[in-house]
């Protein structure tokens, strides 16, 4: 089957960067760029494609079949409603919108019209967390019941004056950028959020920088997030950890390349844990005897060892990130080409990540816990 063409709109940074993962996938070509800089515009120019000032001329091509959003997200909703309009496939730059209304008329939108759209939310292919997937359905670390994102990034790149400190064109960083975790946290949980609190702080020239969050789920779990933009490039730092009641899993990077597995398993869930992780881990103790017993979250438990198992991906971060591109683009094409396939993010998934989103940025105002508008996720 011949490749789908895509059309691009936003030839920044990020869009050239998707441009460049996407040239080793063989199911989509590039025959349009619309941006509104005319240096960028000849920037494309010299890749053979058309070039456009605004969206709509892109749009109305008939070869396009794929377009990709790589715009701030104050034009998602409403370059998501018009391309859907025009008949054409969609990837869009998270958050789907800025505010829930946006997103829901989006998606309204594109199902009227018959078309398939995604949210680029890379982390859920990256490799290490499609490997935690696995070993939560596995259930041998016992009951999830913490996570925690403490995301230390840089502003070296955002200087005063960039849209991204502007809330009518990013929505703040709960919107813009938390929405990529709320999405991971509601996936890997298997729940929406109900409730969060939140707080935030801003610097000297008037830049809201950093945010801190609470949210509860179904069932006691609880996350804390946290988000600074304050750091030197060199040394930013994002760590992700899970909290369950016979272990702990913790990943490095906001794109992650390193996983930890630390955990107290019996005999059983140890043969378990060898096949999922491919390798003998570290026996950190062994236990016999009455050592074997123990109690724990209130109930008893198991455990012949205590391991610790390392994951690395020697191919680096933004290797790892061209590749998680590259996944998600293939899975829209193949929802577009087979139409009994769903992709392995929906819509109602970003709409419920925006959600979190939104509550967040309103808790962070009123100083009050607030509840979390439900999506039904269900429907993919």
């Amino acid at each position: 089957m011949k490749p789908l063409n895509l059309g691009l709109v936003g030839y920044g940074g990020f869009g050239q960067f998707s441009l460049d993962a996407l040239e080793a996938l063989p199911d989509v070509h590039l025959v349009a760029v619309a941006d509104t800089d005319s240096q960028r515009r000849l920037e494309a120019a010299r890749l053979g494609v058309r070039t456009f000032k605004q969206a709509d001329g892109l749009l109305a091509l008939p070869e396009v079949d794929i377009v990709q959003i790589s715009t701030p997200p104050n034009t998602h909703a409403s370059l998501g409603i018009a391309a859907a309009r025009a008949g054409k496939h969609g990837l869009c730059e998270k958050p789907l919108a800025l505010c829930m209304e946006d997103g829901a008329e989006m998606i309204a939108t594109v199902q009227a019209n018959g078309v398939r759209f995604m949210i680029n939310y890379v982390l859920r292919y990256n490799p290490l967390i499609l490997r935690l997937q696995v070993l939560l359905h596995k259930k041998i670390l016992g009951k999830l019941h913490h996570l925690s994102l403490e995301n230390w990034a840089t502003d070296e790149s955002l200087k005063p004056g960039h849209w991204f400190w502007q809330p009518e064109y990013s929505g703040g960083i709960w919107i813009e950028h938390g929405v990529h975790f709320f999405d991971l946290f509601n996936w890997l949980i298997g729940q929406n959020a109900e409730t969060v609190a939140a707080t935030s702080q801003m610097r000297p020239d008037g830049c809201l920088d950093r945010v801190w969050g609470l949210v509860r789920y179904q069932e006691g779990v609880v996350a804390s997030f946290h988000h600074a933009f304050t750091q030197p490039a060199r040394i930013e730092q994002t760590t992700i950890h899970l909290t369950f009641t016979r272990g702990y899993v913790t990943l490095n990077g906001w794109i992650p390349t390193r996983m930890v597995v630390e955990a107290l398993l019996d005999e059983a869930s140890l043969e378990i844990f060898r096949e999922w992780a491919g390798y003998d881990p570290i026996i950190l103790e062994n236990y016999s005897g009455e050592q074997i017993c123990g109690w724990s979250f209130g109930a008893p438990y198991r455990a012949t060892a205590r391991i610790r198992a390392e994951f690395d991906l020697s191919e680096g971060k933004l290797n790892v990130y061209r590749e998680s591109i590259r996944a998600v683009m293939a899975d829209l094409i193949r929802s577009i080409k087979d139409r009994e396939y769903l992709p392995a993010i929906t819509m109602q998934e970003a709409l419920a990540s925006l959600a979190v989103a939104q509550a967040a940025t309103s808790a962070a105002q009123s100083g009050k816990w607030e509840p979390v508008p439900q999506v039904l996720t269900r429907q993919r």
